[in-house]
């Protein structure tokens, strides 16, 4: 469901096809004859003991990165004292591409592109003959690479050539998943989530102890039961949504969720998901709270800092969105005797919800271009940041911020703990406590992550370095059991077919239309009107083309389930997922997952 919302809610990423097809199809890669390694020890440990520093100009064509390693603090340095390597991070001022693409066109590309892990940018850049195969790369230079690359990730990025052309990160693998349902007994948290004020909802549930609330239906009526209870004004949001853009809202795609709107039929075809009828009565719902002057008008204008103040403040009984985005606003509420907890509810029909858990098929992906001056000492480097000990740089230098209190590999009562677990020294756990840690250059300055490694490695089988931390886990933990990976929809339309500029061109219009009108049906004046909208917007999507676009992205959905080996990516077809024993029995979940906060964190 997540790709399926993207590809038509979602913003259109910006693209660099025209660049890129500007310039035509590179000349032939250049293969250094030097830098060779073999595969009897790890590349960067037969690294010339006589090599040169070199500095590499890397590009996170994301401006919001900036939490690298900056030179001079200890992650950097082990870096460099492991592969004579300096890394000069590059981002650009905006989102817009527009950095990239003069780049590209001017021949101007540093010795490494980061992009999106799977985008059409880096199919784009692989087809082109911008960037060097990986596998050829590590074959040469960097043989240790080779076993370090999981299947999951080759299947996920092989080109036709069977090549992959850049490493991702924030990339879940199954045997790494496993490893957490084994070592910790629970699954990932997910990525979206309904939450409520505890207190309201306590004392309903009190007040009406027979009462359903997991319906539709019956937390509408606890909301307007909270909004007279507790003499809420129309202004002030009872139920909140998160922002809206041109787009939609997160809210939207995640309350989707909850109703079970599936992305896949039972043969295991795409769907349109807002051609679906639990869709459909999802955005009924938001209309219903509407009109029942629960939802705001405001909503749909206020910004994420409004949303944050009114969070803090306690001010919605019900918000859905991200949480994970407002975790100091959570926070602030905690501290002032607010707590949010996160709830299950179902459609009216009683389906069981869906809802996608954080992980994915990586969320940055970085490539080796044809400009690089010594691609043997860069997958070196890749191979260094990859291995098990550049991960472990999460946590800094082992025997310096670290040590292992269970060794990587070690089995202790029948647990194999494929990453050991870690205690950080008492100095650095000070200075985490205090936020005096810019010496160290840890934590996500890997720019290839690893996001289960820490997971895994961490004492509380998640990364819990501070009240909000212990916030973000619990606004969320209780409903993990309703949680799926949903990466059977990471597909990727094939940017080479003739078709793909006007089905990406329909794809924009469907969103737009979408993000256009959608605020429009949750506001309509009436239930009839609110329909009569919906099934009009309906009907334009496929006047622009949407069963033209479905058939498209369904080819691509098909042939990329099969590339990574699953029939169905919509858990209820899935008679193995286990999908048809999870019943909704209490709002709260199961609040055996959350977990208390520490005294030393609480000050």
């Amino acid at each position: 469901m997540k790709k399926l919302i993207a590809t038509f809610l979602a913003a259109a990423s910006v693209l660099l096809i025209a660049s890129l097809g500007s310039c035509g199809k590179r000349a032939g890669l250049v293969y250094p004859d030097e830098g060779y390694a073999d595969d009897k020890s790890d590349s960067w440990l037969q690294l010339d003991k006589n090599a040169e520093e070199y500095t590499i100009d890397w590009f996170v064509n994301f401006a919001s990165y900036g939490n690298a390693a900056q030179k001079g603090t200890l992650v950097a340095e082990r870096i460099y004292e492991k592969t004579k390597c300096r890394i000069n991070f590059i981002t650009p001022i905006t989102d817009d591409g527009a950095q990239f693409s003069t780049m590209v066109a001017g021949n101007k590309l540093p010795d490494v592109v980061t992009v999106g892990a799977s985008s059409e940018e880096s199919l784009q850049l692989a087809m082109d003959g911008y960037t060097y195969p990986i596998q050829t790369l590590a074959e040469k230079y960097a043989p240790s690479l080779l076993a370090r690359l999981d299947p999951d990730i080759k299947a996920a990025f092989k080109m036709s050539d069977g090549n992959i052309y850049g490493l991702p990160n924030h990339f879940y693998t199954e045997s790494d998943m496993a490893a957490y349902r084994e070592q910790e007994g629970k699954g990932l948290n997910s990525n979206g989530a309904m939450v409520v004020r505890r207190d309201y909802l306590d004392q309903y549930t009190r007040t009406f102890p027979t009462r359903d609330v997991t319906t539709a239906s019956g937390f509408l009526e606890m909301c307007k039961w909270v909004k007279t209870r507790y003499k809420l004004t129309d202004s002030n949001p009872t139920f909140m949504l998160d922002t809206f853009s041109s787009k939609g809202s997160n809210g939207i795609t995640w309350l989707m969720e909850y109703f079970a709107v599936p992305s896949e039929d039972k043969n295991g075809n795409l769907l349109n998901a807002y051609e679906q009828e639990n869709y459909r009565d999802g955005l009924m719902f938001l209309n219903t709270l509407y009109r029942e002057k629960l939802i705001s008008p405001a909503n749909f204008t206020a910004q994420y800092g409004t949303l944050s103040a009114y969070l803090q403040q306690g001010m919605p009984f019900a918000f859905i969105g991200s949480p994970q985005l407002y975790t100091a606003s959570f926070a602030n509420a905690y501290k002032n005797g607010i707590e949010y907890v996160p709830v299950v509810i179902t459609n009216d029909k009683k389906e069981t919800p869906l809802l996608t858990d954080l992980s994915g098929n990586g969320w940055q992906f970085s490539m080796i271009t044809s400009n690089c001056k010594h691609p043997d000492r860069v997958i070196k480097l890749f191979d260094y940041l990859y291995s098990d000990e550049g991960q472990s740089l999460f946590f800094g230098v082992e025997g310096e911020t670290f040590t292992y209190e269970i060794e990587p590999g070690a089995t202790v009562n029948g647990k194999v703990y494929k990453y050991g677990k870690i205690r950080w020294s008492d100095e650095v756990d000070e200075d985490i406590i205090s936020g005096s840690v810019a010496q160290y250059g840890f934590m996500y300055s890997n720019v290839f992550v690893n996001p289960m490694y820490p997971r895994l490695a961490s004492p509380d089988g998640a990364v819990l370095n501070g009240f909000n931390d212990y916030i973000d886990w619990n606004i969320k933990a209780a409903i993990s059991d309703y949680t799926y990976a949903s990466k059977g929809f990471a597909y990727v339309s094939d940017v080479s077919d003739p078709d793909y500029k006007e089905m990406y061109n329909i794809s924009t219009k469907i969103a737009n239309e979408w993000g256009t009108y959608l605020p429009q049906i949750i506001s309509a004046t009436s239930g009839e009107e609110a329909m009569n909208m919906y099934e009009s917007v309906v009907a334009s999507c496929k006047r622009l083309g949407s069963d033209r676009l479905l058939a498209f992205n369904d080819k691509s959905f098909k042939e990329y389930k099969n590339k990574i080996g699953i029939k169905f990516a919509w858990p209820a077809n899935d008679p193995e997922s286990g999908y048809s024993s999870l019943k909704v029995t209490n709002i709260r979940g199961n609040t055996d997952y959350n977990l208390e906060i520490p005294e030393k964190y609480m000050d």
